[in-house]
């Protein structure tokens, strides 16, 4: 499950308003937050498949699984994407910016990394 909740501006927030094209989402899972999609606190992990030895939750799986197809299908269709991951009020001077290909990252090796701004591409 993802929710989307549309930006509108109405209470300043320094994560929404560092994404750089007009249209902003607040996404969430079942949580009602990004908290149960999958994540690395440690990017130098990178992208992979859930595995055996570290316990993930079939539902955040599946969240971001789903999410990474809603984001394929707008970059396929000519949209642009970004997304921040990031707790609620975090200060933007601590994020990082990479630019991150989903022909290079499959849909079950997908996952966010905390406090990064992903630049999507084809």
């Amino acid at each position: 499950m993802v929710k989307f909740d549309k930006y509108q501006g109405e209470k300043k927030d320094p994560t929404a308003e560092s994404l750089s094209y007009p249209d902003k989402w607040f996404v969430g899972s079942k949580a009602g937050c990004s908290c149960t999609f999958r994540h690395t606190m440690s990017p130098e992990l990178g992208f992979s498949e859930p595995v055996d030895w570290y316990k993930e939750e079939q539902d955040e799986v599946d969240a971001t699984i789903n999410l990474y197809e809603i984001i394929s299908t707008l970059v396929a269709d000519g949209h642009h994407v970004d997304c921040i991951d990031s707790w609620a009020g975090t200060k933007n001077e601590t994020q990082k910016t990479i630019e991150v290909s989903l022909a290079k990252v499959p849909s079950k090796a997908f996952r966010l990394y905390e406090n990064y701004k992903f630049i999507i591409t084809k």
